[in-house]
């Protein structure tokens, strides 16, 4: 694997797992949301890979949808601030375009 390849791995693995104990998501719900094994997201959290190309706009679209739709209050309040947003609308797509 080369360097690019791996900080790209390592970098959607930190973000999802940063928004996620934020939310205080489970990667088991992301994986029944997405209908996929659990396993998966695991791998991404752990950089051993990431969602392929075909499918990243539909899971960026569902991770962001779940973190939103999941958060406490004051994790969603902090959210908003963190991307200088007002809406969950909004929140939606700047967690989607942190990913990309």
């Amino acid at each position: 694997m080369n360097v690019k390849k791996e900080e790209k791995h390592n970098l959607f693995g930190s973000h999802l797992e940063q928004l996620m104990i934020l939310a205080g998501v489970k990667n088991t719900l992301i994986a029944s949301e997405l209908n996929y094994d659990t396993s998966y997201i695991s791998k991404w959290i752990t950089g051993k890979s990431i969602p392929s190309k075909k499918n990243i706009e539909k899971i960026l679209s569902t991770i962001s949808s779940v973190l939103v739709k999941n958060s406490t209050s004051s994790a969603k309040e902090e959210l908003l601030a963190r991307f200088n947003v007002h809406n969950d609308i909004e929140l939606n797509d700047a967690i989607c375009s942190l990913f990309v």
